[in-house]
């Protein structure tokens, strides 16, 4: 199901904000609504004047709609299903409160997280919206999607092989260039020595500078090479081979790569008495963030990958 993410901000006194109008507005606030407590016995009126400080997140041991943080991203969040908005009120900490007060002039960050899966195709999308506070009055919103599809066992052995011709390559070009460098510095040594002693400091000079053993585009080819290997080893270790697991008692089943996460997401055990329901929803929303984290980790591979095809133009 959609999950929802909140990353909410301190309250904090006004007299740090406005320090010259806060308790002439707080008197204000209070006269007007002083009224309810003119034909009481005891009666406190809280003006509710107070100020948010976009710059102090909530402590993680804060609660908020009956649920405590989750760490993602160095930040402090509320997670919650969005599915919880169809309905009006919720039974949360002892208390019937109101789902539209989830949000509230605290919150800073709203993301929402949809994923979409195509079994047979072995395919998957994840869905990303979120809006970010950005002064009174004014949201911006930016959406977001990252796909993944897993490879058959055909297309990995042809993608392995394909990856060690690469590198096969890549290794050979450096050993040619090297060996260049070395057939340069023979030829750099015979023509020195056949001249010694009828040269000026000059022209040995000029000699060294037009015989050079590594020219500017040899150290930019070994460069490049080697970024050709790393990626390759860095490539096969994004797609590894499928491992083995038990899913739900059945038995030992392949799972690939993206799988896993999939898996653990769909095998999660939400009839288990002896653990919290707010404790299992934390798991659900810790998978959630686990597949954007690899899905993120294919994004940025794939912009590495591009941006070498480009230096070899």
């Amino acid at each position: 199901p959609p999950v929802v993410f909140q990353r909410r901000v301190e309250l904090t006194p006004c007299s740090s904000q406005v320090p010259g109008l806060a308790q002439s507005l707080d008197n204000y606030f209070v006269n007007q609504i002083a009224g309810r407590c003119a034909h009481t016995y005891e009666c406190s009126v809280p003006s509710g004047f107070v100020c948010i400080d976009r710059t102090a997140k909530v402590p993680s041991t804060q609660r908020h709609f009956g649920t405590k943080t989750l760490e993602y991203n160095g930040d402090s969040w509320y997670t919650e299903f969005l599915d919880m908005f169809s309905l009006s009120t919720v039974y949360r900490d002892n208390d019937i409160v109101k789902t539209g007060d989830w949000m509230d002039l605290q919150t800073d960050v709203v993301e929402v997280y949809n994923i979409f899966l195509s079994p047979q195709k072995k395919a998957g999308t994840m869905l990303k919206l979120w809006w970010t506070y950005e002064g009174p009055g004014r949201m911006r919103g930016t959406t977001e999607m990252k796909s993944f599809v897993q490879m058959d066992v055909e297309s990995r052995e042809t993608w392995y092989f394909m990856m060690f011709l690469v590198m096969v390559v890549a290794i050979l070009d450096i050993v040619i260039l090297i060996a260049f460098a070395v057939l340069r510095c023979r030829r750099r040594r015979r023509v020195m020595k056949d001249l010694q002693g009828r040269m000026t400091e000059e022209q040995e000079t000029i000699i060294r500078d037009r015989t050079p053993i590594f020219e500017f585009w040899d150290i930019g080819d070994i460069l490049l090479r080697l970024l050709s290997i790393a990626f390759c080893l860095w490539h096969a270790a994004m797609y590894p081979d499928p491992t083995t697991v038990d899913v739900n008692g059945e038995g030992q089943q392949p799972l690939e790569f993206y799988e896993e996460p999939i898996n653990s997401i769909l095998c999660l055990n939400w009839s288990d008495t002896e653990r919290t329901t707010e404790n299992k929803v934390h798991e659900f929303m810790g998978l959630v963030i686990k597949l954007d984290g690899m899905l993120k980790s294919e994004t940025s591979h794939r912009m590495w990958a591009t941006i070498l095809v480009l230096f070899f133009f």
